[in-house]
């Protein structure tokens, strides 16, 4: 979080956090997707994955 808040880093995630792991389980139709599933999902957004990050967690709000 200190490096896509603080520093303004654009490729950043998190994958240990929960509301980042909730939004891939609803948004993909996973079931409890393992540490690897998620990298391999994230990967695709690179170099943009803290903008990634901030749409999953905006889109758990709705």
């Amino acid at each position: 979080m200190f490096l896509m808040f603080t520093m303004g880093r654009e490729d950043v995630f998190s994958h240990g956090d929960l509301g980042l792991r909730k939004a891939i389980t609803k948004h993909y139709s996973l079931r409890n997707p393992s540490r690897g599933k998620i990298e391999k999902i994230s990967a695709k957004w690179s170099p943009y994955r803290t903008y990634a990050c901030r749409v999953l967690w905006k889109s758990l709000e709705l």
